[in-house]
């Protein structure tokens, strides 16, 4: 049985006839080990001509790990997304990229407002210069600052919360 849910041998047939017709074909496909042991690939044909002679070239590339990475990553945005407190992502620029639904809910922003926004548009204006210093060098240090800080919310109304930054 492949990822998708269909039969191997059904799966397979349709991918070769696909390929033979010199359409590209890639698609995830769960091959077994010698040992046994299922893994997960991605697979890529193609066909090629070559002195009068018609070819398909196999790619087999294991995708396990690519797999596992992936399925962590949308359980912690899951994680993230569900958070009641506020939570938000900027690189290193302090460029948003990432926002939840309680940060949203406490500013009244919509997420296409912040996104590629500097974090200062969330930032009360009480946050002072040294304050932003102290922070910035505690993150630089890979350390966590936490304490109070005022959001700022669309209408300009301020909300103090309690903050790790990490």
């Amino acid at each position: 049985t492949q990822p998708d849910g269909s039969p191997s041998v059904i799966k397979a047939a349709e991918i070769l006839k696909n390929a033979a017709k010199g359409k590209p074909v890639t698609i995830d496909w769960t091959f077994k080990k010698l040992n046994g042991q299922d893994f997960l690939s991605r697979l890529s044909i193609s066909r090629f001509k070559l002195k009068g002679e018609i070819y398909c070239q196999f790619s087999i590339v294991d995708i396990t790990e690519e797999a596992k990475s992936a399925e962590t990553n949308i359980s912690l945005e899951m994680v993230i997304e569900q958070a009641a407190d506020p939570v938000f992502i900027t690189g290193v620029d302090g460029i948003l990229r990432y926002v939840n639904n309680a940060l949203l809910e406490t500013t009244g922003f919509r997420r296409e407002e912040l996104m590629g926004q500097s974090f200062g548009v969330i930032l009360g204006d009480e946050t002072d210069g040294e304050e932003l210093w102290g922070i910035r060098h505690t993150l630089m240090e890979k350390q966590y600052w936490s304490g109070n800080i005022n959001l700022k919310g669309r209408k300009n109304q301020m909300v103090e919360v309690i903050s790790t930054i990490t």
